[in-house]
Order: structure tokens, then sequence, then C-alpha cells
């Protein structure tokens, strides 16, 4: 720090040994105006920190951290009920220096009653407002399905995902599906690909109406559960449109051809299909941009009753499992929660890892894998070394965010949107 103050006494002795020599020279003396000293300023020392909460509140259930930035001089924190005033809550501030940064971090796991609560820390004095509430997860799904819903495709491929993982949450977490927003969507998409068909557009793109071919196979067994009279026509559609692809096969991309084949196995339980869809190797050479389909025609298969292929089965669940637990455990010894690949934004690889966790959650009891996938919730919306928002641009991409729907959602939600509840 500068000192202002201390730098004056050895400017008033220069101008003195100055004004001395002058006044040996025997020239005539000026009267000069006195300078008036410079006023002393403390040597105070000032700093501020930041504290960084989760804005969209905290369930009572979860884990519960904050983070601190800045010239923070506290090793403990407090917490305050914004009603009473009571302090309910103490805890230590324990430093996990991010990337070069002072970075404190701050747990209160523990305290789980709902209500309205401020953070504190005494040096210096900094406060931060806080929500425990139920429903949080709730809240962020839903607003990521009404921005997913709200991005147009630009190509067939992207609709079809969005569609795609919207169904898998459907059936995997019970959460809120806009089935008005699906059925219109899905008699869009019937309507042109039957247009299509014995057309140059059919050719063009094969792979691409092998996916519509799945996508409507899968409609027709999630939505027909559902109300059968309404999937009137899609499975005929499917059928008739994969035949259609099946004189140009060589042309397609072999995971299109997996999801077709996985997709309509479940829907007919015909031999042909199951056969196609277990002859895919999971490990083939194929087109990037399908790649994103692997899991949901992994999913889809899994969820068929005509398999005979135990061993490809086990050896799906098995994959899946080991990358759900190798993604937690790698978490659980990051000061964020959080795999590398989200950390050297590898977007993709992270997103895939963590779809891995919702299956693991799906079929394993515990909250072990929830509570990693809302850890990287919080990190990706601002719980990282540099405390900012890391999701625009990637908000606007339909298969980022539909990945990111799918992670967010959770077995056994309320199914019913807020302003629904009496």
């Amino acid at each position: 720090m500068v000192h202002i103050g201390r730098q004056y006494p050895y400017v008033f002795c220069a101008m003195l040994a100055f004004c001395l020599l002058s006044g040996c020279s025997g020239k005539e003396e000026t009267y000069e105006e006195p300078v008036e000293p410079a006023a002393f300023i403390e040597d105070t020392d000032t700093y501020t920190a930041d504290i960084f909460v989760y804005e969209s509140g905290y369930e009572p259930d979860e884990r519960k951290i904050f983070y601190v930035t800045g010239e923070c001089k506290s090793g403990s924190f407090w917490v305050k009920n914004s009603k009473t005033g009571d302090k309910v809550f103490t805890g230590e501030l324990k430093n996990i220096g991010s990337l070069g940064k002072e970075v404190l971090c701050g747990e209160f796991t523990s305290l789980s009653a709902t209500g309205k609560y401020e953070i504190i820390i005494d040096d210096p004095y900094t406060d931060k407002s806080i929500d425990i509430k139920k429903g949080v997860k709730d809240e962020n799904y839903l607003a990521l399905t009404d921005k997913l819903k709200s991005l147009e495709s630009d190509d067939d491929v992207s609709n079809y995902y969005r569609i795609s993982v919207m169904l898998l949450a459907s059936e995997m977490h019970d959460d809120y599906v806009d089935w008005a927003y699906i059925n219109k969507s899905m008699k869009e998409a019937l309507n042109k690909e039957i247009s299509l068909i014995d057309t140059s557009g059919m050719w063009d793109h094969i792979s691409d109406r092998l996916l519509a071919s799945a996508v409507f196979a899968d409609y027709y067994c999630v939505y027909g559960d559902i109300e059968p009279n309404e999937v009137d026509g899609y499975l005929d559609a499917s059928i008739r449109i994969y035949d259609s692809c099946m004189e140009y096969a060589d042309r397609a991309d072999p995971l299109a051809l997996y999801m077709a084949d996985a997709s309509l196995n479940r829907a007919t339980g015909q031999n042909r299909y199951r056969k196609g869809a277990e002859e895919y190797d999971r490990d083939c050479s194929h087109d990037e941009k399908y790649s994103d389909f692997a899991f949901i025609a992994d999913m889809i298969y899994l969820r068929s009753r005509n398999i005979s292929d135990h061993d490809r089965c086990n050896q799906i669940v098995s994959e899946y499992l080991n990358e759900a637990y190798s993604t937690a455990k790698e978490a659980d010894t990051n000061p964020f929660y959080v795999s590398t690949d989200v950390i050297d934004n590898r977007m993709d690889a992270g997103f895939a890892h963590l779809m891995a966790c919702a299956f693991a959650d799906y079929i394993l009891s515990g909250d072990e894998y929830l509570q990693t996938r809302t850890d990287h919730m919080h990190y990706l919306y601002g719980f990282n070394p540099d405390m900012k928002d890391l999701m625009p641009g990637y908000d606007k991409d339909i298969k980022t965010l539909s990945k990111l729907v799918f992670v967010t959602g959770s077995e056994g939600v309320d199914n019913t949107k807020p302003e629904e509840k009496q």
C-alpha cells in the first residue's frame, strides 16, 4: 500500500536545503506565501470480499456450499435466519485456491430447514442472502425445457434429437413433459417425412430419414402408453420409411440404422429389427454428428422386451455404470465437485458422462449420482474458478441443451407445473 503521508518529510527536507542555499547567495529576498503542509493520510487497510451462492436456492436435502473470493481475512462464517435474526449455523472456511486465485469454500449442508437466510463473514463484513426451499430442481428443469422448446431448429437431426431426449426423460425421470409441444412437433415431422418418401429428399439424406423412422416408432411406444388412440399412423410411417431406406442402406450411418432398428424392435418385436440392433457394434466408426444418438439408441434397445443377446445388454449397462462411477469419483476429489472434462471445457464428453450418471441414478438406489449432476449444474451456472455463468453459447445449441435437460431431470420429481398446482 502506498503511504502518501510518509513521502512528504523527504520533500520538505529537500525544499529546506534549497532555501538555505538560496539565502547564502546575497540576492534580494522575496516573500513567498507559505505552503500549507499536506494532510497526513492515515495508514489504514481497506479490502473487500465477495460471496457467491447458487442463486436459484438450495434444496433442503442437498449439499449446500458457497464460495468467497477477494481479500477475505475471516476463517469462519455464520448463518442468520433473516426472519428472526437468530444465528442458526457456524462453520469454517476452507481455502481451495484455484487457478492461482485464492478461493474459500464454506459448507452448511446440515442446515435443512426451509426459509430465508444470510451468510455472513466478519472480516471484511460481507453478507449474502440465500433461500433453502423445495422444488429448486423442478424450477430449473422447467426453465431449461422452456428454453429448449424456444430454440429454432435449422435441421431435422437436431429436432429429432430434441424430441428423442424429451421422450427418454419422460420415461426415465418422470418429469413434467409438455405433450402438447411434442404432439405438435411430431405431427409436423410426420407430414414432412411422408412427403419425402420416393423423392430425392429420401435418397439424399438416408440417415436423417432413418432417425425419423426411429423417433416415430419411439413416440408410438411412449405416448401410445398414455393415449393409444393418438398415435395412429406413426408406426406405419416408421416401417414405411425404414423399408424405403433399406434399398440404400449402405449409404446410412451405422448409428442411425441402429437407432431405427432398436426403436422398431421395441415397437413391433419383430426379429429382423432385433437382429439389426444386435449386430450394431457400439464402438464402430461413424459420422460424428450422429454420435449424440448412441446413448438414446442404447436406452431404447435395453427397454425392449424382444432381446436375445443378454451379454450385449450386460456390457452396455456395465459400460455406463463404469462411466458414472468414474465421473462421480473424480468429481468428489475436486474442490468444485466436477469432472475434469467440464473443467477443461470438453463439454461433449462431460455431458456424455453426466447422462451415464442419470442412467445410473435411474437403476440404482441412493442420491450419489443425482448429487454429481446437481454439482455440475452449479458449476456451469457460476460455481467455477471465474464465478461466472458458463452456459451462454451452449444454451443456444439444441443438442447440448437437450443433454442438459436430461441431466437435470430426476426420477420422482413433481410432474406438475407450478402454476397448475392447487
